[in-house]
């Protein structure tokens, strides 16, 4: 398995982006870990000597030479344990969690104290954290999980008393079950900037990560235009890996992982984590936005969507037109104060006729009418996101951290169009991995409200994505 640092010096304040990207095995034994192999099976061990220490902060990377994990807490850490865990309110529980995939993941051993504590093994990042009593761990007692594509680990408590971790041993196989499914390879996917071109990006085998970069015709209010598109289109910032290789500026789609992949029962799943540092600043303003771009079977554009790829949209966090309020002159009825969930749907917004950005406080989870968009993203305080697009036949729907947010029906092909007979099948075409870039309102020239442009500084806040994972459903 490769071992890339991909979320090493994430942190601002406690962030940093930049060093050198080393590529280690997750079984090398040359490494901070306690490592063993008996044939394919794995043993890695973290305990007190690797534990973040007394001065550490209480959010942050535990980064050893093969793995990187995250942890929050809400207790003071100590120099003679590996951890103490504890949770901050009833949407904050205390966590860790590895950010490099540990492929096969198989089973975990905890020596701990002081109350209850949770483990999930799940194929992609962030995918539960709503534990059962199924979940619940017994120190010293190794907890198998016995499904061959996990990737990912979260220990978690709900407590708000410190529960102190001694160690946390996993044993996995490495065998590139998680792997299998990503759906590009960084030294073969080509790869272009997403709308604008973010900063200091670092493409590598588990994930994707950059820092925005706004300038004062790249953010939300920028005026004018550039190449046909209004200059704040532009505030879309960062990476779109193809699904091909580029050959002589041919496509070739037998390189890709996932280039030759066509099927009309599938998913694609991509995890976010935003820098903790804007995540929990009230004052901060970040929007993630992930997007598939699916085509025909043979790569081409839909007839039947005005000869266009079919983009399934997600969109998470502060409002990407106004997120101050009253300062945008675009004349929209879609652009909401705050944070949450929205959609980019037929009539959102209030447009008839036309597409706009749902209202996240009338729009609700689907089967939820309980529950709003707006809801829906403060049910966990964590700056995880788990984005989930399924593909079912003739429609897709869209889930984030579990909650089913959207579904669009007759998405590829008009009714009359489509054969239920010998159903059509779709391939994958690329992958938008955005955030948007923010100004903070303040006329940048002195000529009134129309020429806002000044980008918020310092410059950027850093984002990571999950290497996409595409699995077949069947049904």
């Amino acid at each position: 398995m490769e071992r890339n640092k991909i979320f090493a010096i994430f942190l601002v304040g406690i962030l940093t982006i930049g060093g050198i990207i080393a590529f280690r095995t997750f079984a090398d034994q040359n490494s901070l870990f306690d490592v063993s192999a008996d044939k394919k099976m794995y043993a890695s061990t973290l305990s007190v000597d690797d534990g973040p220490g007394f001065s550490a902060p209480k959010i942050g990377m535990i980064d050893t030479d093969i793995v990187t994990c995250y942890y929050s807490t809400n207790s003071d850490l100590s120099d003679s344990s590996f951890l103490i865990l504890s949770a901050t309110d009833a949407k904050t529980p205390g966590v860790f969690m590895n950010l490099t995939v540990i492929n096969g993941l198989q089973s975990v051993n905890v020596t701990f104290s002081g109350g209850t504590l949770y483990a999930m093994a799940t194929e992609t990042c962030f995918e539960d954290y709503t534990p059962t009593s199924g979940d619940e761990l017994v120190s010293g007692n190794t907890k198998v999980f016995g499904r061959s594509k996990d990737g990912y680990l979260m220990i978690m408590t709900n407590s708000y008393t410190g529960i102190t971790i001694s160690s946390i041993t996993v044993n996995y196989y490495c065998d590139n079950e998680v792997d299998d499914q990503f759906v590009y390879s960084p030294d073969i996917n080509y790869h272009v900037g997403s709308r604008s071109s973010a900063q200091d990006i670092y493409l590598e085998h588990d994930a994707i990560r950059f820092q925005t970069n706004p300038t004062e015709t790249t953010n939300n209010y920028s005026s004018g235009t550039y190449d046909g598109h209004p200059n704040y289109w532009y505030r879309f910032n960062g990476v779109t890996p193809r699904n091909y290789a580029l050959i002589d500026e041919t496509k070739d789609y037998s390189l890709t992982p996932k280039g030759t992949f066509t099927s009309n029962t599938f998913e694609v799943i991509v995890s976010v984590m935003v820098d903790p540092s804007v995540f929990y600043n009230p004052t901060a303003y970040y929007c993630v936005s992930p997007w598939i771009g699916l085509a025909t079977s043979s790569h081409e554009k839909f007839p039947d969507a005005g000869n266009n790829y079919i983009w399934m949209q997600s969109y998470i966090g502060n409002d990407n037109h106004d997120p101050i309020g009253g300062v945008n002159l675009l004349g929209r009825t879609d652009t909401y104060t705050g944070r949450f969930f929205t959609n980019y749907a037929y009539e959102g917004g209030g447009y008839t006729g036309n597409w706009g950005f749902q209202n996240p406080d009338e729009a609700f989870v689907i089967g939820d009418p309980a529950t709003s968009l707006r809801e829906a993203y403060e049910t966990i305080n964590l700056p995880f996101f788990n984005v989930r697009f399924a593909v079912n036949l003739n429609s897709y729907s869209v889930y984030i951290n579990g909650f089913k947010v959207y579904e669009e029906f007759d998405a590829f092909y008009l009714a009359e169009n489509y054969s239920t007979l010998d159903p059509q099948q779709y391939c994958l075409e690329t992958f938008e991995l955005q955030a948007v870039n923010y100004g903070d309102g303040v006329d940048s020239d002195g000529d009134g409200p129309d020429t806002i442009a000044t980008p918020i500084m310092p410059g950027g806040y850093g984002v990571a994505y999950t290497n996409p994972i595409v699995r077949t459903v069947i049904s």
